[in-house]
């Protein structure tokens, strides 16, 4: 908008300019208006606990991605109004790690899609018991917990 202000503004000092030529100005600010909206428009990308980090856009509920480190490797190209969408229900394991924040009129969101219960973001990875064996230090587990003597 200051762009198609600012040609206006150039074109007309030290001029009149008559009804034709204001409708010309008129619309080459209507046009520059829509395009710069255009060019920044909202972009929902979707993960699931069932997508594909390789083969799926995000794009579409139909085509999520799968994993936090998938939506990490892209959050370098959110761009401001964009939504990271989790599918409800699911658990998604590791750190997420948003690297913009958009700006103060459109930030970048992170929500959910679908129904049921929320979805968890969980930072911890999966730890397998069966393998422990001895005492885990400060937390006070002992093999003889899990059943083992």
């Amino acid at each position: 908008m200051v762009i198609a202000l600012s040609l206006l503004s150039v074109t007309t000092i030290g001029t009149t300019l008559n009804p034709i030529s204001m409708k010309k100005h008129y619309f080459l600010c209507v046009l520059l208006l829509v395009s710069s909206t255009l060019l920044q428009a909202q972009v929902n990308y979707y993960v699931s606990a069932d997508g594909n980090d390789d083969g799926n856009t995000g794009l579409s509920q139909q085509s999520p991605w799968k994993t936090l480190a998938k939506v990490n490797t892209m959050a370098a190209t959110f761009n401001p109004g964009d939504s990271i969408l989790f599918r409800r229900g699911d658990v998604f394991r590791g750190e997420l790690l948003p690297q913009k924040s958009g700006t103060a009129t459109a930030s970048i969101t992170y929500g959910a899609y679908g129904t049921g219960s929320r979805p968890i973001i969980n930072g911890s990875q999966p730890f397998r018991l069966e393998r422990f064996s001895g005492q885990c230090l400060g937390c006070g587990l002992r093999r003889s917990h899990y059943g083992h003597e």
